[in-house]
């Protein structure tokens, strides 16, 4: 799927490169590797939205390599995948997709406003006062960036903390042993949904979906419980 999707991505970024839709260019930019190594859920939803967009501009784009044939195809691997991976919780692919669709429309905005930004240019000596006034006006704002953070603590089912727990990033190589008090935190993380899997002796393998967003704290309460034959053993 994720290749698939790349190479459809890649000819809507070169259309969108000849066409000067620099918003577009940069949605597109987007490589199978990257797809691939998100979380189950967050690829899902960039597939999506190549296929979505190369939907919409499907007439424009048989000399690129793009036919329906094409995007059928892709559709189809997408259904596929989709039906592979468990069912995730519905507010928070909800939200992820709403984030994705916000962060595509402020690229447009941007290159809007940097358009009109040229226009006023040619203003500077023919309209002396409309130039100072649109620039003062128009306040240019750098962003501040800062990486995101999984913060969880994990407990058995009568609340007492769990210490090395073994905490995986599915799909990933990052991995974490929880503390004393059973916490644990995975930093420089990027806004996407996230699967983790919870590993230890004598626990059920527990698995969490999470969705890390720049506008919230993300922090976890996991309970773990014991495996079936453990319980019996002990008792």
């Amino acid at each position: 799927m994720a290749t698939k999707a790349a190479n459809v991505a890649l000819s809507v970024k070169a259309f969108a490169n000849n066409t000067g839709d620099m918003a577009l260019k940069k949605a597109m930019s987007l490589r199978a590797s990257f797809l691939a190594n998100r979380s189950e859920n967050g690829s899902l939803d960039k597939c999506r939205f190549i296929h979505s967009k190369a939907t919409e501009l499907l007439g424009n784009l048989d000399t690129y390599g793009v036919t329906q044939d094409t995007l059928d195809d892709l559709n189809k691997s997408i259904r596929y995948f989709a039906e592979a991976i468990p069912a995730p919780r519905t507010n928070i692919v909800s939200r992820k997709r709403a984030t994705d669709q916000l962060a595509v429309l402020f690229t447009e905005c941007e290159g809007f406003l940097k358009a009109m930004d040229v226009l006023a240019d040619m203003l500077e000596y023919r309209d002396v006062a409309f130039y100072a006034t649109y620039f003062s006006s128009r306040k240019v704002i750098q962003p501040s960036y800062r990486t995101l953070s999984i913060v969880g603590r994990v407990t058995d089912a009568s609340g007492l903390p769990l210490n090395k727990v073994q905490v995986f990033l599915k799909g990933t190589l990052i991995s974490k042993l929880t503390t004393e008090n059973g916490g644990f935190e995975i930093k420089n993380l990027e806004s996407d949904v996230y699967d983790l899997q919870l590993l230890k002796s004598g626990y059920d393998l527990t698995t969490v979906s999470v969705a890390v967003t720049a506008t919230d704290r993300t922090e976890l309460a996991i309970v773990m419980p014991e495996v079936v034959a453990a319980k019996a053993k002990t008792a």
